[in-house]
């Protein structure tokens, strides 16, 4: 990166050498889905010369623009300014194709251009490269995980836990073998500062590790019971599953996976009566049978979400858990052994709809990584949900 300043003008130059096609990275500047994996939360985009561009980080930043060339392939240029920025300022993106490779130059200049945007912009570019070359998420494969479940913690909760302070987050859970397991911590300790950061409300445990790496040591602070005690806590990775080759060779692989999920969920079903998988344990919770519905509902969106990757734009809006759609269900599947069957059957689709992709799709080869990540977090899903049925059908048997 070089920075040039004038008495009126500050610029900042980017350049990388990307292994990808020129095709790729002019995408990654123009359409919809490929901006919002590398660059922003949400995009809406009129790609045409004077088309307006709109970029969204949630919760509530945004920035504006106009494009002022579009150069297939070649030469990407957009106005650029957020809220905070003073003024408008120019972005412009210059490709030229080499073997297996791209030459980008990105150029950002303009009154209100500061040391921030050059910092962002280096994150965003790492973020771009990686994308493009691996179809690795670095925000995802570069995050560390403390590997605790938080809980509501208050001044009530505080006191019937003994502990002297109001402000902290509560230990309800910890996921095994990670960094908060290892170092000790128990459920019911309540977190209060890390590397001598308190943990509040605004500034939680995730923002004040945000910057750190997999393997880097933070000193945790917390109080068990009316005891303040502190340990060295190792950040672990955020684990990641093993990308296969192709789709084909995903879905061979998740048939395997679902195939022992079905046999574990129709062994738990074997004895149970229609009145238990049909009971509440308590109100506003579910019975085992919605708990059916939801993995159903959860593997069509998982199938929409899917179509959604391969024709643009990609899906969002989860509704799986809205009680109108789980009611459907079960209205239409009325009995244990009707919603286990939709439920193989749901998990035989999406195994053939993985194995039928067009080869194309895994060429842009976050696609593939993002759909082998999305497909290992949902047999963590269900096995969470699993853990729920058995539950539910504990506290109708009793």
């Amino acid at each position: 990166m070089v920075a040039i300043d004038t008495p009126l003008t500050r610029t900042l130059t980017f350049t990388r050498t990307i292994k990808a096609p020129a095709e790729q990275v002019y995408s990654a500047f123009t359409d919809r889905d490929w901006i919002r994996d590398w660059l922003c939360d949400d995009a809406h985009l009129r790609v045409q010369v004077g088309g307006h561009l709109l970029l969204i980080w949630n919760p509530d930043q945004h920035v504006t623009g106009v494009y002022t060339a579009l150069e297939a392939n070649e030469r990407v240029a957009f106005t650029w300014k957020s809220p905070d920025d003073a003024a408008e300022s120019l972005v412009e993106v210059v490709l030229e194709a080499q073997d297996n490779s791209t030459a980008l130059t990105l150029t950002h200049s303009g009154d209100s251009v500061t040391d921030a945007h050059e910092r962002e912009w280096e994150k965003k570019l790492h973020i771009l490269t990686a994308m493009l070359e691996t179809g690795a998420d670095i925000r995802i494969t570069e995050r560390v995980i403390i590997g605790i479940y938080p809980g509501a913690f208050d001044a009530e909760v505080a006191q019937r836990l003994g502990v002297p302070v109001e402000e902290g987050t509560r230990v309800t859970g910890l996921v095994p073998g990670l960094a908060a397991e290892q170092a000790g911590l128990q459920p019911d300790d309540v977190v209060v500062a890390m590397d001598g950061t308190a943990v509040t409300a605004q500034m939680p445990m995730n923002q004040i590790v945000a910057d750190r790496k997999p393997g880097d040591t933070v000193e945790v602070a917390f109080y068990r019971g009316s005891e303040k005690q502190k340990v060295a806590l190792a950040l672990s990775g955020y684990p990641v599953p093993a990308v296969p080759e192709t789709f084909a060779a995903l879905g061979d692989h998740y048939q395997t996976a679902y195939g022992e999920l079905d046999s574990e969920i129709k062994t738990i079903f074997a004895e149970v009566t229609e009145a238990q998988a049909g009971q509440s344990p308590a109100e506003g919770e579910w019975s085992a049978n919605q708990v059916l519905a939801h993995l159903i509902l959860s593997e069509r969106w998982l199938q929409h979400w899917l179509g959604g990757l391969m024709q643009g734009p990609e899906v969002a809006g989860f509704t799986g858990n809205t009680p109108a759609r789980i009611a459907g269900v079960t209205t239409t599947y009325p009995t244990s052994a009707a919603l286990l069957a939709e439920l193989r059957r749901a998990h035989a689709e999406t195994v053939a709809l993985l194995r039928a992709v067009p080869a194309e799709y895994a060429a842009r080869k976050n696609n593939l990584w993002w759909m082998a990540f999305e497909m290992h977090g949902f047999v963590f899903h269900t096995r969470q949900h699993i853990q729920q049925i058995n539950e539910a059908l504990a506290a109708a048997r009793a």
